[in-house]
């Protein structure tokens, strides 16, 4: 016989922690993402530990359609320069820090 672990070992509380859950319509929902003004801005951060592959490329074109934000800063990308990024994803400016062999790398899109 194989000893198993029973069911529902926890308090019930900790299978459904109301108290944890975060309400994330607001920030999922598209109408919501965009700035109602013109005056406002959205930054967005990734620590994206790779930039240069097309999985990247792919979740990067996901979440600047659904976030439009209005700078992007990107940390580890592990690229020397950044500058395939700026045509890549239609922005004007840049401020980039090279990565240090394979790590580091650090650019700030406008």
């Amino acid at each position: 016989m194989i000893p198993t672990l029973q069911d529902n070992l926890l308090p019930a509380a900790l299978y459904n922690p109301s108290h944890l859950l975060m309400h994330l319509e607001l920030s999922l929902a598209p109408e919501r993402s965009t700035p109602q003004h013109e005056d406002l801005m959205k930054i967005m951060l990734w620590n994206c530990r790779g930039a240069h592959n097309q999985e990247f490329h792919r979740n990067l074109r996901f979440l600047l359609m659904w976030n439009n934000p209005s700078i992007l800063c990107l940390t580890e990308t592990k690229m020397a320069d950044h500058t395939d990024l700026l045509m890549d994803f239609n922005y004007t400016d840049l401020i980039q820090v090279a990565a240090q062999g394979h790590s580091g790398g650090i650019v700030l899109l406008r």
